[in-house]
């Protein structure tokens, strides 16, 4: 299966198509109302980019507020399979953040 494929089992057509072009270019925005998708999408993306480096990379993930980048960062980590280590993923931002989010900070390293 390609990268695609497997971080794109979960999504419906639109989401499967903004995976792809993730992969095909160099900056994808997704945008939409509320309970669209955008957060299991963008995080299918930053999981599928992990995966897809030749070597170790970044990835920045940025959100508006943050519970919103609580959750992607916390749905990336889960979609990544392993991708990630919890060493390796540290959440920059303001004190106020989700209990699952907590072991990512600069305080819990």
């Amino acid at each position: 299966t390609s990268i695609a494929q497997r971080y794109g089992r979960n999504l419906y057509g639109a989401q499967q198509k903004a995976l792809q072009a993730c992969l095909d270019q160099r900056l994808t925005l997704i945008i939409g109302p509320p309970g669209t998708g955008k957060t299991a999408c963008a995080a299918a993306c930053a999981a599928a980019l992990t995966r897809m480096a030749q070597k170790p990379n970044v990835v920045l993930l940025v959100a508006q507020s943050n519970l919103a980048l609580d959750q992607l960062m916390i749905r990336t980590v889960a979609a990544s399979t392993g991708a990630f280590k919890s060493s390796n993923v540290l959440r920059v931002g303001g004190n106020v953040c989700l209990e699952d989010a907590k072991p990512f900070t600069a305080d819990a390293k």
